[in-house]
């Protein structure tokens, strides 16, 4: 596992914002995790600290731990897409535990703000194309000029979605169990337990065509936003074709590949997406997302295709990697696997534009 650790012997360069670092907030400070703990505390006693809430204390604690660059701007990133996601659970809640924890948190989400335009040297409206740039992967050459070949005229071959009609795609977690709209029913649909082996992918050339996903697995999408989405994915028709760049009309995601859940419980996943061609890094922003909705790292086989990741001479591999999601968190879960995935977008990027 030394190749983990080491250093890549690529030259990574920095993104340039456009517009320089604008403070957010008069005080930026990250608290301290005991100060933190003390302020969410939410009334007297003994109060339970929600899943996400007892991830967000781990970040706070771990932010004053790290030191160099790379590092605190990846927790950074964890404590940005932690207290949105708090904030978006509990927008419509209403009692006294939350009411106390609210602003606080919504402190917490702003400092963090503050303190990664900071560190990107960019203002706040820039921030979320930053964030695409060190943590997202856009389409890369291929799916961009498949997709923009195809929804031309004189016909529509390829199905973008709405945001509205991505919603019964969407998956719900509780309790670290996955849960999945029955949509290849009549509607009214109801949420079940999320079974990828019943989805998969159609080839409109038959039978004889070469198999695209392995026996089981069904092609996802995790947005920007940390949700998954799951649909049965079909290529080489003329028309109605769904590819990982279907769910978000084309949009900037964490993440594409393929996964296996059986009876709602994650079982692998795989970065096999032409058209957004992820990284082994990006696994990691799967793997922090599931940790996000209860699911243990442990649990998950990472899968990474050949050409997605780097040997322990930096060199592009041609195998295939197969390692546990605790594991490779802890060796490309922080400032290495951010270093590594920035560099690997930025080069997407140029490449893409090379070819237009």
């Amino acid at each position: 596992m030394a190749w983990f650790t080491k250093k890549p012997t690529v030259v990574v360069s920095s993104f340039t914002a456009v517009t320089g670092y604008q403070s957010v907030t008069s005080n930026s400070s990250i608290p301290q995790g005991s100060d933190w703990i003390h302020a969410t505390r939410g009334g007297s006693g003994p109060i339970p600290r929600d899943r996400v809430l007892t991830l967000i204390d781990r970040y706070v604690a771990e932010y004053h731990m790290v030191t160099d660059p790379w590092s605190v701007t990846a927790v950074l990133g964890q404590l940005y897409f932690l207290t949105n996601q708090w904030l978006k659970e509990h927008s419509s809640v209403q009692n006294p535990i939350v009411g106390a924890r609210k602003p606080q948190v919504q402190a917490l989400f702003t400092k963090v703000v503050d303190q990664l335009c900071s560190r990107l040297n960019c203002s706040v409206n820039r921030l979320p194309q930053l964030l695409e740039d060190y943590w997202g992967r856009i389409l890369g050459t291929h799916g961009f000029h498949t997709d923009k070949i195809q929804k031309g005229d004189p016909f529509d071959a390829v199905l973008y979605l709405t945001r509205a009609d991505a919603q019964k795609y969407r998956f719900k977690f509780e309790r670290g169990l996955c849960y999945q709209l029955n949509w290849w029913e009549p509607p009214p649909w109801k949420y079940q337990l999320a079974d990828s082996r019943g989805i998969g992918w159609t080839d409109g050339r038959g039978v004889t065509a070469p198999r695209m996903m392995e026996p089981g697995f069904a092609g996802f999408a995790l947005s920007m936003g940390r949700e998954f989405y799951m649909a049965h994915h079909r290529g080489s028709f003329e028309r109605q074709n769904f590819f990982h760049s279907s769910y978000l009309a084309g949009d900037a995601v964490l993440c594409t590949g393929t996964m296996l859940i059986e009876a709602g419980k994650v079982k692998a996943i795989k970065n096999d997406s032409g058209h957004y061609r992820p990284t082994l890094e990006h696994l990691v922003n799967v793997l922090d997302a599931l940790q996000m909705y209860g699911v243990s790292p442990a649990t998950v086989q990472v899968k990474a295709v050949p050409d997605s990741w780097r040997d322990s001479n930096g060199q592009i591999s041609k195998q295939n990697l197969v390692i546990q999601g605790d594991e490779l968190l802890k060796v490309r879960g922080r400032g290495l696997g951010l270093m590594y995935r920035s560099g690997a977008n930025q080069q997407q990027t140029q490449d893409r534009m090379s070819h237009k």
